[in-house]
């Protein structure tokens, strides 16, 4: 069962999210880049690509305190 470098809490706390489809999407676009060896099986690498995609989907950070 793959579990990519950043978590749906992860995700959660970075856009201010209660559980939600984005979520799911931003999950599935990271695993998928993944296995097809797009982006390493790293969190820093998955992070970047976790904020380009919640980019396109129209979410905002929360700013880091």
């Amino acid at each position: 069962n793959f579990q990519p470098p950043v978590s749906g809490e992860e995700i959660m706390k970075t856009f201010n999210l209660k559980p939600s489809k984005e979520i799911g999407i931003i999950k599935d676009t990271i695993k998928e880049a993944i296995l097809d060896g797009k982006i390493p099986n790293q969190h820093e690498a998955a992070y970047k690509l976790m904020l380009q995609k919640g980019k396109s989907l129209g979410l905002t950070t929360v700013e880091k305190v």
